[in-house]
């Protein structure tokens, strides 16, 4: 009795290691597969460096290197592609696209040591994210939009810099847009720009320079120079400082904040002004001098095309001009 007893428990003692050796493998096996897959997990923030590239599980955890961002282009894109992809069920595999991975650097956070998530760029796909969230109605399916998550990859580990040196850093590199939502030159540190994409402010200079790359005023070069959509912001800011572009930029900043009440044939107008700016000797000059470029890569770094677009197709930017209307009407 005790031998078989025995007896049995060896085998039994066999099986369990058996088991366990198999479910090892099977566990193995699948990490193997979702490696190859090019599956994205979740970010382990208790073990992770440069190169890594995880999902992130709450926003909230992704600090602005800028201060604003173009609210109407935000507000756009979240009901354009964000819901239109939660809606057909794509929002996971949008976010995971490469192209919308978004760059971060570890900097210093409160405790010498630990890191916070500093984003370089996708400032608007962040808010974006955030505004259609907002959108959702009901908590069901705001929880269901929560489950498709925001993919990051860290390019730096800074964390172990001061905080004066690590933006000092990020400004030399032009890793951190340190003008204000009127243009105005600020001082980078731990407060500024916020600490939270929520807290970013509106520039409708930045949805006006969307606009007008998206009507070929100018291109976005693959190897363009950073923050090149807020260098040609300020390029149109500086314009309508202008006596003769007053009338204009009234109109532009109207259809460009989010909200207010546009004319379709005001915007087109003004819109088709606007492309004269970009295409202008002061454009030419302005990249040079404040955007980071030289006559030899005014367009493959800066997007100078010199090539003036006289007429808009209104029906190309309805999407963009037209979409803040309230999120209960459709």
């Amino acid at each position: 009795m005790n031998i078989r007893s025995g007896e049995v428990n060896v085998n039994t003692g066999k099986m369990k290691r058996l088991c366990e050796s198999a479910l090892l493998a099977a566990v193995f096996l699948l990490s193997i597969e979702a490696i190859m897959a090019g599956e994205i997990g979740l970010c382990d923030f208790n073990d992770i460096g440069a190169g890594d590239v995880c999902k992130i599980n709450h926003v909230e955890a992704l600090h602005p290197t800028q201060f604003a961002v173009g609210r109407e282009a935000a507000q756009c894109k979240a009901i354009n592609q964000l819901q239109a992809k939660f809606d057909s069920g794509h929002l996971q595999k949008y976010l995971e696209a490469e192209k919308r991975r978004i760059p971060v650097i570890l900097g210093p956070g409160e405790k010498k040591g630990e890191a916070r998530l500093y984003i370089t760029d996708r400032h608007h796909l962040s808010a974006s994210y955030l505004f259609a969230k907002d959108n959702i109605k009901t908590r069901k399916k705001q929880r269901q939009f929560s489950n498709n998550k925001l993919v990051i990859i860290v390019i730096y580990d800074w964390r172990f810099l001061e905080a004066q040196d690590f933006w000092i850093l990020m400004e030399k590199m032009e890793l951190a847009w340190s003008f204000d939502e009127h243009g105005i030159k600020k001082v980078l540190s731990s407060e500024h720009p916020p600490s939270d994409i929520r807290d970013l402010k509106d520039d409708p200079f930045r949805t006006i320079s969307r606009w007008v790359r998206t009507g070929a005023g100018y291109i976005k070069p693959n190897n363009a120079v950073n923050f090149l959509e807020f260098k040609w912001a300020n390029f149109l800011r500086e314009q309508c400082h202008e006596k003769d572009n007053k009338a204009v930029c009234s109109d532009l900043v109207t259809c460009a904040t989010f909200g207010a009440q546009k004319k379709p044939t005001h915007c087109k107008a003004a819109l088709e002004e606007a492309m004269g700016w970009v295409a202008g000797n002061s454009a030419k000059t302005f990249m040079k001098q404040k955007g980071g470029c030289s006559d030899s890569n005014i367009t493959t770094k800066c997007g100078f095309t010199g090539v003036r677009v006289k007429s808009i197709d209104l029906d190309i930017l309805n999407n963009e001009l037209f979409c803040d209307k309230d999120p209960s009407e459709g």
